[in-house]
């Protein structure tokens, strides 16, 4: 399993906003602009 610290995801855009405001939270990558889930842990 993959632990991911919460915060700031440098680097990533968002998939259905192309927003760069994601952070990860309790393992979800989470943009800040449309709040839609674009990566969990399980995924990686």
């Amino acid at each position: 399993m993959t632990n991911i610290p919460d915060g700031p995801a440098q680097g990533e855009h968002c998939d259905y906003c192309g927003s760069t405001n994601l952070s990860w939270r309790k393992c979800k990558l989470i943009c800040g602009d449309c709040q839609q889930i674009n990566k969990s842990c399980a995924d990686l």
